[in-house]
């Protein structure tokens, strides 16, 4: 019997003893648990809402859409003429490359205002204004 006991409390000590957090940040990049501590980085991710939302391509890039311009490169190349002409399919990349480009920048936004709160070097009033400028840019939704 005290053999038994002398091998469990072995056991006992060698599982306590080796365990501990494994959930240990890297020390050589950025990680979800460090990356929001830098204040650099909130500022770089703010950085990222607004060039992810805010670019000339829809205000100029977009007038091809409409009999205002024309181009000759065809509808085999996949530009806008197909568009224009109504020759168009659901298939064509403008389509998805448009919305991957707002999905991504909503989501940039999102990921913003999710996170800045992690900071807690900046002062309170830079982080509501960050928060501020995020929830306004952020398209398709009401910035109160």
């Amino acid at each position: 019997m005290t053999r038994t006991k002398i091998i469990f409390f072995t056991l006992l000590v060698c599982t306590v003893s080796a365990c501990k957090k494994l959930d240990l940040a890297p020390s050589d990049r950025y990680t979800d648990l460090t990356f929001w501590q830098v204040d650099d980085n909130v500022n770089n991710a703010l950085n990222n809402v607004y060039n992810g939302i805010f670019t000339s391509n829809p205000f100029f890039y977009n007038e091809a859409l409409s009999d205002n311009a024309y181009t000759r490169l065809g509808i085999s190349a996949g530009n806008v003429d197909a568009i224009s002409s109504g020759s168009f399919t659901v298939d064509l990349n403008r389509f998805s490359a448009d919305w991957g480009y707002y999905y991504a920048g909503i989501k940039s936004c999102n990921l913003f205002l999710a996170n800045v709160d992690k900071n807690t070097t900046l002062p309170v009033a830079t982080r509501s204004r960050m928060k501020g400028e995020a929830r306004f840019v952020r398209p398709g939704t009401i910035s109160i």
